[in-house]
């Protein structure tokens, strides 16, 4: 039986709302745009390409063999 549980956190200087604002104003005043890559204009089917997943995620299949 657990009496007292104790886990000692530093006390945040800020709180979560100046932080997001933060963030979104930081965001908005950067002129950089994003460049998104071109891929084809042909969709996947999921059901008829075998292998899609392992391709998809290389990382977490790399060998491919926990496939659906």
């Amino acid at each position: 039986m657990i009496i007292q549980n104790f886990i000692p956190a530093p006390i945040p200087s800020r709180n979560e709302n100046c932080i997001i604002d933060d963030v979104l104003t930081r965001m908005q005043s950067e002129s950089g745009s994003v460049m998104w890559l071109n891929i084809g204009g042909t969709a996947i089917n999921e059901f008829n390409t075998s292998g899609y997943i392992a391709r998809t995620f290389p990382t977490l299949y790399p060998t491919g063999s926990a496939d659906l």
